[in-house]
């Protein structure tokens, strides 16, 4: 049996991160609109921070559609990946996974009027868990890869 520890605790920490997104085609003289990449990467030293790094890329765009100026989508991958020094003892005894999480979204956002919008969204991910405690028979069960789709209706008053 491996003997309880307390919580990590340290003098310093670091951790450090870069995002940015740039249209790389726009209609001519057009700012607002166009279609464009996104990045987004952050580090740090694991402990006592349970990210030891995550990243997210995609592409968007917004006004692309012919006659849908005000229309949006977008494309995105995610990784995050755990410490090691995150719950070392728990990951170890009940193989609860927490290395890594991924996932994918993809979007597509309706300007219906100027003050309505309506948005489709699908998600995959790989969650971070392998396993976590059955509901109806109380023991941890794997967990697979979960799809979600889903809608969205915005109003601006």
């Amino acid at each position: 049996m491996v003997p309880t520890q307390p919580a990590n605790h340290t003098g310093s920490s670091w951790t450090i991160s870069y995002t940015f997104d740039q249209y790389f085609w726009q209609p001519e003289g057009d700012p607002k609109h166009g279609v464009g990449l996104f990045f987004g990467f952050g580090t740090s030293d694991g402990n006592p921070d349970p990210i030891q790094y995550a990243y997210i890329a995609g592409i968007g765009g917004k006004g692309v559609v012919p006659g849908r100026p005000d229309d949006s989508f977008g494309f995105g991958l995610a990784r995050t990946q755990f410490s090691s020094a995150f719950l070392p003892f728990l990951r170890q005894q009940f193989n609860l996974g927490l290395q890594r999480e991924d996932a994918i979204e993809m979007y597509y956002n309706m300007a219906v009027t100027p003050w309505m919008n309506l948005t489709s969204d699908l998600q995959i991910v790989s969650s971070g868990l392998n396993q976590a405690i059955s509901p109806t028979t109380g023991k941890l069960t794997g967990i697979d890869t979960v799809v979600v789709a889903g809608a969205r209706i915005r109003v601006r008053f």
